[in-house]
């Protein structure tokens, strides 16, 4: 009958060798995928519909110029001011630690995103805010039925400008 001391230290053996193969089948699978995660700014590579997926850390910030798709993991920053021109935009997961301009040109949707800094709306462009976190508020030039924030939270006392709020959380 084995030692159960001996029994444990086996069996974390093999828990390793299996976690050390199944990081190796998740690495060749994503090689094989040739997904792109961008360390600088933000290239538009077609002339719409680009998509992106920005990886852990912090990154310069960009500007949307045609319909893109920009998501992140957790812990992506970017940590410059983005501007948006274009419509049918949607940027999911970041966080912004620079401003937010948002042309009068542009509809964007933002998802699970946070602003540490003030997002300026210009009068007839777009945006939704859905599940957000505000550390600033938004200031939209326009009308408030062009700019929503759905499911949001706002650590700032001051109210956004012009904008239709629809379940937000202050603290």
């Amino acid at each position: 009958m084995p030692n159960i001391k001996q029994q444990t230290i086996q069996d974390r053996k093999q828990l390793f060798t299996d976690v050390d193969r199944q990081t190796q089948e998740v690495l060749t699978t994503v090689n094989e995928l040739n997904i792109k995660s961008f360390k600088s700014s933000f290239n538009n590579v077609k002339n719409f519909f680009n998509t992106a997926l920005f990886s852990l850390g912090y990154h310069k910030g960009f500007s949307l110029k045609v319909k893109d798709f920009i998501s992140a993991v957790p812990g992506a920053v970017i940590d410059a001011d983005v501007s948006v021109f274009t419509t049918q935009n949607i940027v999911s997961n970041l966080s912004f630690n620079g401003s937010v301009s948002i042309a009068d040109t542009a509809c964007i949707t933002f998802d699970k995103c946070i602003f540490k800094q003030t997002t300026f709306v210009e009068a007839g462009g777009k945006a939704n805010f859905i599940g957000c976190i505000f550390e600033q508020p938004i200031t939209n030039a326009g009308i408030s039925a062009d700019v929503n924030v759905i499911g949001c939270q706002r650590s700032s006392s001051v109210a956004h400008t012009n904008v239709t709020v629809i379940a937000e959380l202050t603290f």
